[in-house]
C-alpha cells in the first residue's frame, strides 16, 4: 500500500474480479431497473459487509455499494447505507477503508448536490479525519474523494473547516508521495473554488508553498504534480477574486515563466 514515486493510480488498476464484479452490477441496474435491484444489492451488501471473520467480503459489498449512486433518485434509498460506509472507513484494514472512500467519492460523483446535501454532516468530517489515515493510497483516496465531495456541495464552509481542511492538505503536499501529493493538491484546488472568499486569509501562504514545490520537485517522478499544481495555483488565483491576487501576481507569473 506504499506506492513508489511517480507511481500512476487511476481508475483502470483495479484488480480484474472488482472491474467485473463492478460492471456486472452495472448491466444488472440498468437493465432490469432500479426498484427490483437496488433492495436486492442493499440485502447483499448488507450481507457481505457483516461478514467480520474476512476483509474480502466488506471489501466487495463496498465496492459493489460504489456503483449504485447513478441509479438513485432520492437519497431516503441509500439512508440505511450511509452510516455503514462511513464506520468502514475506520476499518482496520486499509483496503477496506479504501473501498469506503471510493464509495464516498463514487456517490458524490453520481448525485452531486443531492448526497451532499443529504450527507454532508456526517460525511464531510470522516473525509477530513481520513485525510491523516496511516496508508498513503488510502490517504491520497481520502483527498479525491474531498474533490468529488466538494464539487457537489454548494453550502458554505466555516472558516473553521476551511482551516482545518487546507491545514492538513497543505502538510500533504508538502511531505507526501507524489500520488498522497498530487491528489492533495487537487483537493485543495477544490477547496478554494467552493470557499472563493472565504479562503482569502491562507491564499497567499498556500500560493507561496505551491510555488515552491514547483521548485523543489522538477524530476520526472513529479510531472503529472506539477502540472497539477499549476492547474491548482490558476484555480485558487480565479476563485479568490481579482484584488488577493494582484498581491502575489508577479511571483505566480515568474514561476510560469520559468516553468
Amino acid at each position: 500500500m506504499n506506492p513508489k514515486e511517480g507511481f500512476a493510480q487511476d481508475g483502470d488498476e483495479e484488480e480484474d474480479h472488482v472491474a467485473f464484479g463492478k460492471n456486472c452490477v452495472d448491466r444488472l441496474v440498468s437493465s432490469i431497473g432500479d426498484g427490483i435491484m437496488l433492495p436486492l444489492i442493499g440485502a447483499l451488501v448488507m450481507t457481505t459487509i457483516g461478514n467480520d471473520t474476512d476483509w474480502r467480503y466488506k471489501n466487495a459489498g463496498l465496492m459493489a455499494f460504489s456503483q449504485v449512486g447513478e441509479y438513485v433518485d432520492e437519497p431516503e434509498k441509500i439512508k440505511i447505507m450511509v452510516p455503514v460506509i462511513i464506520n468502514h472507513c475506520s476499518h482496520a484494514n486499509p483496503k477496506v477503508r479504501y473501498a469506503s472512500l471510493h464509495a464516498i467519492g463514487q456517490i458524490s460523483d453520481d448525485m452531486p448536490e443531492t448526497f451532499q446535501k443529504s450527507y454532508a454532516d456526517q460525511v464531510l468530517p470522516q473525509l477530513v479525519v481520513s485525510i491523516d489515515d496511516p496508508v498513503p493510497r488510502v490517504q491520497s483516496h481520502a483527498c479525491a474523494a474531498i474533490t468529488n465531495f466538494m464539487e457537489g456541495y454548494k453550502a458554505t464552509l466555516s472558516s473553521e473547516q476551511i482551516m482545518e481542511i487546507t491545514k492538513k492538505l497543505l502538510t500533504l503536499v508538502q511531505s507526501g508521495c507524489s500520488l498522497v501529493k498530487e491528489n492533495a493538491v487537487t483537493a485543495l484546488a477544490t477547496i478554494v473554488e467552493q470557499s472563493k472568499e472565504g479562503f482569502i486569509p491562507y491564499f497567499k501562504e498556500t500560493i507561496g508553498i505551491l510555488i515552491g514545490q514547483l521548485g523543489q520537485f522538477s524530476s520526472k517522478e513529479y510531472k503529472q504534480f506539477r502540472g497539477q499544481v499549476i492547474e491548482a495555483i490558476t484555480i485558487m488565483c480565479a476563485g479568490v477574486g481579482e484584488v488577493p491576487f494582484m498581491e502575489v501576481s508577479d511571483q505566480v507569473v515568474q514561476a510560469m515563466l520559468e516553468i
